[in-house]
């Protein structure tokens, strides 16, 4: 006896921006937001890409990238980075 297949329906409702704000992001868009973050606090501290790559050891180019498009980094570039701004690794995922 062949099985009987049952088929569900889902209705589609919109959501809510009270929904909206409460779905969690995704990984991208934590990573941009720590990108944008860490940009900000280089810009509050007064330093160029260029000082805050030699201060932390890293490419300036690869910090670049991080920046504009939240491309991966380590956790060892990150650290190096809180570091050399001088603030804790957690105030990059706060604000």
């Amino acid at each position: 006896m062949p099985k009987k297949r049952i088929k569900t329906f889902v209705q589609r409702t919109d959501t809510t921006d009270e929904q909206k704000a409460q779905k969690p992001l995704s990984i991208k868009r934590k990573r941009q937001r720590v990108a944008d973050n860490l940009k900000q606090l280089r810009v509050e501290k007064g330093f160029s890409q260029q000082k805050l790559a030699r201060l932390a050891e890293v490419n300036r180019s690869h910090l670049a990238r991080f920046e504009s498009q939240g491309i991966n980094i380590s956790l060892n570039i990150l650290l190096r980075l809180t570091n050399a701004l001088g603030v804790c690794p957690s105030v990059l995922f706060e604000r």
